[in-house]
């Protein structure tokens, strides 16, 4: 389970809770999506990296549903990985972002 998600039970277990995430969590955040972008970077083909790009598509369904359901205000980067990622499930949109993260393209690169 990756962080991203702990935190996303978090919000969904405890509706009180304001709707906003410390700097602490947006910092988890960030550190978890650099070592994905690291990893699926590492990788030689989309084809090897898909079972990260899938990951990676489990990490936007957390901020997308921080965002949307619970309305957290994600960072400039996250919003525009939850944007671009949206369909991860077309394998020509997981490709297209393995590219882009190969390339180091804004926001698919490491920070």
């Amino acid at each position: 389970m990756t962080k991203s998600s702990e935190l996303l039970q978090r919000f969904e277990a405890d509706s009180s809770r304001w709707q906003f995430l410390s700097n602490d969590e947006r910092h988890i955040m960030d550190g978890e999506l650099d070592e994905m972008l690291k990893s699926i970077a590492s990788c030689d083909t989309a084809e090897s990296a898909e079972p990260l790009l899938q990951e990676l598509g489990c990490l936007q369904e957390a901020m997308a549903t921080l965002a949307f359901k619970h309305g957290v205000e994600l960072s400039h980067r996250q919003r525009e990985i939850v944007r671009e990622y949206d369909r991860f499930d077309v394998q020509d949109v997981r490709r297209h972002v393995f590219q882009k993260i190969k390339n180091a393209e804004f926001p698919w690169c490491v920070e």
